[in-house]
């Protein structure tokens, strides 16, 4: 039987608990490093603001690199590394922006695979423990050193106030926290890896997807197995699963399945079926040829990340595109084209057929190759 950390009164109130905590040490760290560097007492808690969110992103960019460079040591591939809403692609040697549900993780992430050769197996939990042992080497490492910078001075209070702040980067990624099935942290993951061994092989396969997805492999080299499990997932109401498939079936040109899948969504994951809602818009304006619906489905887009997306913008070209305002069209085109340079994503052919097609003003083309989902 498959050990599961469902969502609870429990759960909620725990993690609420557990966040609160983290919050509150962080807030006292800051403070107590901004005391030991010499803050004067009028401004103690402004510096110790700042410092609490210095060294909180510092212990962040350290946690997952330690699970990168774990993945690299078990001889995993890491597809993305993420500190907040960005991120940077090792394969690809880019830097670019998050939109949508991989933006929602807490702090950061990292995606890494093994080898098409090997499988999952107890090297997972080496990756797993990663991040909070990297944060705890380089805790005692500045804890260490403090010590030879000797006491009551500015560098001694801020690597002691580094070495706190990574004690508690620790302690809240190895107490097990999560959030349902939807989100689990390192502690919540281990105590999964060690009653259930490796992750299921629809997780998987929604891992290897999802890497696919940001190395930009072709989909047709995606496994046939992988679209399988995630098609079993979809019919079991895996969000996630939605979301790769969702993917997929843009590339291949299926905008009726695509649009099927997205729908579903509406009624299992709302987060995630509002990150999907420009992706059903450009649908509606393309192949449904209904520019009033789509213009009243990106109306109703809340978030301002997604409303400078590439996927708002070109759903936005089409809906002006349709309602005759070809000027309107045109810039929507441009910003279009800005953003997909500005975050590293090169056109596909058919969005550049479909921009070529407003630009010179024909018929909207019918598409064979795929328009791409997630830019």
């Amino acid at each position: 039987m498959k050990f599961r950390l469902g969502d609870s009164f429990f759960s909620n109130i725990w993690r609420r608990a557990a966040y609160t905590t983290f919050a509150v040490a962080v807030f006292a760290i800051g403070i107590s490093t901004a005391h030991g560097i010499g803050v004067p007492d009028g401004a103690l808690v402004l510096f110790g603001v700042v410092i609490a969110l210095l060294l909180t992103v510092i212990c962040t960019v350290v946690h997952e690199l330690g699970h990168a460079v774990a993945a690299y040591l078990i001889r995993w591939r890491v597809h993305a590394i993420a500190v907040g809403d960005y991120c940077y692609l090792p394969v690809r040697r880019k830097f670019t922006k998050v939109l949508g549900v991989f933006s929602k993780d807490n702090g950061g992430w990292v995606l890494a695979t093994p080898p098409p050769s090997k499988t999952w197996d107890n090297n997972s939990i080496v990756f797993v423990i990663g991040g909070a042992v990297a944060n705890g080497v380089t805790g005692g490492a500045a804890l260490y050193l403090s010590a030879w910078a000797g006491e009551a001075n500015a560098m001694s209070a801020l690597l002691v106030g580094f070495a706190q702040m990574s004690l508690a980067f620790v302690l809240i990624n190895i107490l097990p926290v999560w959030r349902g099935d939807q989100w689990r942290n390192d502690g919540a993951s281990l105590i999964s890896y060690c009653l259930d061994g490796p992750p299921s092989a629809l997780d998987q396969a929604i891992a290897r997807c999802n890497g696919a997805i940001f190395d930009q492999v072709s989909i047709d080299s995606w496994r046939s197995e992988d679209i399988e499990q995630l098609r079993l997932g979809v019919e079991s109401g895996n969000a996630d699963a939605h979301a790769v498939l969702c993917y997929y079936y843009f590339r291949t040109a299926d905008l009726s399945k695509a649009k099927a899948l997205i729908k579903k969504l509406q009624n299992i994951n709302e987060e995630l079926y509002a990150a999907y809602m420009p992706d059903l818009a450009f649908i509606a304006a393309l192949a449904d040829n209904d520019g009033a619906k789509a213009a009243d489905i990106l109306g109703a887009v809340s978030d301002e990340q997604l409303k400078k997306s590439f996927n708002f913008w070109r759903a936005q070209s089409v809906v002006y595109y349709l309602k005759g305002e070809q000027q309107e069209a045109l810039s929507a085109v441009e910003k279009a084209k800005a953003l997909a340079r500005k975050y590293g994503n090169p056109l596909d052919d058919d969005d550049v057929r479909l921009f070529n097609t407003i630009c010179e003003e024909r018929p909207l083309p019918k598409f064979g190759g795929g328009a791409s989902a997630t830019k």
